[in-house]
């Protein structure tokens, strides 16, 4: 029974925050994580590699002879030299522009939290005040009733029947 309960609470906190997870201002921040990625590999060496092969003849009936075919494989390796620490300042920015859309991300997602909770609160307080307006509209209909039948049998006095029918009212 109170694991049924249980559930019944986590239910709608999960559906929140799966909702939350899909708004664009959330999608938008694996950007971010791309751009540190970025940043490192260019301060890394850049490495390219090359081949060609083929046949050259010149006549087209020895093209495909032996002797005729060539290739080549080329390497190079290139590394930033001269920029001076701007590399490694770019890489520090994208850190920060990652974790400074981190910080907006826990900042929305607990001011949604918290709007839900505002939410969930008023609710549960609108529902005790709903509770105790109809508990209190029961006890004057019964008081009504009551000091109807008492007039009738002229146990009670006309006033207290009015009051009875003003607070039913």
């Amino acid at each position: 029974m109170a694991l049924k309960t249980l559930s019944q609470r986590i239910e709608p906190a999960l559906a929140l925050v799966h909702a939350i997870g899909k708004r664009p201002e959330f999608l938008h921040g694996s950007g971010e994580l791309a751009q540190i990625g970025v940043a490192i590999a260019n301060r890394q060496a850049n490495i390219t590699l090359s081949a060609n092969a083929g046949y050259a003849a010149n006549v087209l009936s020895q093209r495909f002879g032996p002797g005729n075919s060539h290739w080549s494989l080329a390497a190079s390796l290139t590394q930033p030299i001269f920029e001076k620490g701007t590399l490694l300042h770019r890489e520090r920015a994208a850190r920060a522009a990652y974790d400074e859309a981190l910080a907006q991300y826990r900042s929305t997602v607990i001011t949604a939290f918290q709007k839900r909770c505002r939410r969930l609160c008023a609710l549960h307080s609108d529902a005790k005040a709903l509770t105790a307006a109809v508990a209190a509209e029961r006890a004057a209909a019964t008081t009504l009733n009551r000091t109807q039948r008492q007039l009738e049998l002229a146990q009670a006095a006309y006033l207290l029947f009015i009051n009875a029918k003003q607070a039913y009212q």
